[in-house]
């Protein structure tokens, strides 16, 4: 039924002769990006913008229900706004306008940033900022990650799981739970622990979809995707433990 479903959405997206919604995105570019990502979900990528956090969801979206990617994007390029699950998302017509350099490719900056710009109420996405603003406007809070979750992913357990205080191991053992269950878990860390660079001091600046192979033993670690690529991390339990900030589990 999910592969009829898909067509269907697919087809007519195609055959739509609904003009876009924002001034500076083309259909032939949005269509050729979505259905590239639907046969390699890693392709969604956040390019030289700081959506991370919308980025390791809409993965998820592309992998656990194509057709309502493809019927979101559809949606956000004709209207603007797309009837989530629990509410809707609505793109401003500030940002439906904004243009400029766009660090990323077209489809994922429309899905992403229609994400971010909803949630960011104190500083607004703009491609045309100065680089703190945009770092400031990408800034994906636990409660947000969540949020999406439910809108967008259909999941009745969805739950952030806080880990400064400990707890970080039986966490990450929940989530490759919830994964095996065909549920998701969406790890927010420092980046460090990704690239071996791990700070003196850490702080939470990265969202990573864990993907499975979860080891809480000897030298514990995880699958994830981030970053437009797909990453085995290991470390040290004392490194994993200080860069690891809690996990947002959904089943």
């Amino acid at each position: 039924m999910q592969d009829e479903d898909l067509k269907r959405s697919i087809q007519q997206f195609v055959q739509s002769s609904h003009p876009s919604a924002w001034s500076y995105l083309d259909k032939t570019d949005i269509l050729a990006g979505a259905i590239a990502r639907l046969s390699d979900p890693i392709q969604v990528k956040q390019g030289g913008q700081p959506f991370c956090g919308p980025a390791a969801v809409v993965f998820e979206l592309i992998r656990k229900h194509p057709a309502r990617y493809i019927n979101l994007c559809r949606s956000l390029y004709e209207t603007g706004r797309f009837e989530g699950l629990k509410q809707p998302i609505v793109v401003s017509q500030r940002l439906r306008s904004a243009g400029g350099n766009l660090r990323m490719p077209p489809v994922d900056w429309m899905v992403l940033a229609a994400l971010r710009d909803q949630t960011s109420l104190s500083v607004p996405v703009d491609p045309r900022a100065p680089k703190i603003l945009r770092e400031m406007s990408g800034i994906t809070a636990p409660w947000d990650i969540t949020s999406w979750i439910k809108n967008l992913l259909d999941y009745q357990q969805v739950k952030h799981h806080y880990t400064p205080l400990g707890n970080e191991f039986m966490v990450l053992r929940a989530a490759q739970e919830a994964i095996d269950r065909g549920g998701v878990a969406i790890a927010l860390i420092d980046q460090g622990l990704l690239d071996y660079k791990v700070p003196c001091f850490s702080y939470p600046n990265h969202w990573v979809s864990i993907l499975g192979n979860v080891d809480t033993q000897v030298k514990p670690g995880f699958d994830c995707y981030c970053w437009g690529r797909e990453i085995s991390m290991s470390s040290a339990p004392q490194e994993v433990k200080r860069h690891l900030w809690g996990v947002s589990i959904a089943y």
